[in-house]
């Protein structure tokens, strides 16, 4: 071994590497030593593919020869040779891109979702749920069936299909429905209509359909109008799902509903009731009825995990259904087999 070889080692010993652990640049020490052919401490290029291969890290030739031209092209002493620190760093580079692409390929999609890469950074991974999909094509037929402008009563958004981003890429459907959600957000003379309208006039809708979002409380940070235009599936589900959340919560009130005034506890005052956010409000309504049912489970603090195996749905729909509705609401989906059936079926909107 060389005294070259001797102070690039020593050099790696006297730092503490932030990269590898000090088993693991222990071994690759070693392996480096053995890599090393000519014993001068550093490894030729011509010898990196083979050095590669001797700490794990296989790659094919064209990635080899494209890592060379990087490293010539960076290469401050124009030597052609990778020191010690050199080669662990392009070692952990390329050992966290292999854990990357092993891990992608062993992480399973939740069940009745899809997974949508990103095209510029394909690290990034949305998740599309069929449910939703399903729910607010649903919502959307049934609440704008009556508009002459979308024909929803003689052609309705297939639920099944991706029918509804392409239904939405126009701006029309989304501007009808901030409109059902807070009446008179958006003059409809504004609108585009028509079956023959321009991409421009298309985009227009878009940016008055996204401002007027805005305009009712929806967070659209990082959402343009070429998103939607695109039909990007994970951000028009998530538009749509504040609009019509919007919707509902409005009416959410003492005005509409002076029967909330049930859910008051000891001590407190119709202004304490106000004070309450819509979700908290939503919250003390359910609580308030599974505690007149026969549920004996915890109370339910969260619209997220406390409710997703659909049991405290169940009972809540058995409470509050009129006793002469027809079908009867009963507790059967409690039945294991039927619980995923239900909770998909529930979200339905029915």
């Amino acid at each position: 071994m060389t005294l070259r070889n001797l102070d690039t080692l020593k050099s790696l010993d006297s730092r503490s590497s932030v990269l590898l652990g000090n088993d693991q640049v222990d071994e690759l020490k070693g392996k480096f030593l053995k890599s090393d052919i000519n014993g001068n401490g550093y490894i030729e290029l011509g010898e990196l593919r083979e050095a590669l291969k001797t700490v794990g890290i296989d790659i094919p030739g064209y990635q080899a020869r494209t890592i060379e031209d990087e490293f010539k092209k960076n290469d401050k002493s124009q030597d052609g040779k990778l020191s010690l620190d050199e080669f662990e760093k392009l070692y952990s580079r390329l050992k966290s891109e292999k854990e990357e692409r092993t891990f992608k390929t062993r992480v399973k999609p939740i069940s009745g979702t899809t997974e949508i890469r990103n095209k510029e950074n394909d690290s990034i991974v949305h998740t599309v749920r069929h449910s939703e999909q399903l729910a607010f094509s649903k919502w959307i037929n049934q609440n704008l069936a009556l508009d002459s402008d979308l024909n929803l009563s003689q052609n309705p958004i297939d639920p099944e299909t991706k029918d509804l981003y392409t239904r939405c890429n126009d701006g029309i459907v989304l501007c009808k429905l901030i409109n059902f959600s807070v009446p008179k957000t958006i003059d409809e003379r504004t609108i585009n209509r028509g079956k023959n309208i321009t991409i421009y006039q298309k985009l227009e809708n878009l940016e008055l359909a996204l401002r007027s979002a805005e305009a009712i409380g929806c967070h659209v940070i990082n959402i343009r109008p070429n998103d939607i235009r695109d039909e990007k599936e994970h951000l028009i589900l998530g538009l749509l799902w504040q609009i019509i959340q919007i919707g509902l919560f409005s009416e959410i009130n003492l005005t509409h509903h002076p029967g909330l005034v049930m859910l008051l506890k000891d001590g407190e005052s119709k202004e304490d009731l106000l004070k309450l956010t819509k979700e908290e409000l939503l919250l003390r309504w359910f609580n308030y009825h599974l505690a007149r049912s026969a549920y004996s489970g915890r109370e339910v603090k969260n619209f997220g995990n406390d409710i997703k195996d659909s049991v405290a749905y169940s009972y809540l729909l058995k409470q509050i259904c009129p006793s002469n509705h027809q079908p009867m609401v009963t507790l059967a989906p409690l039945n294991v087999k039927l619980k995923k059936k239900f909770f998909s079926q529930f979200l339905i909107f029915k």
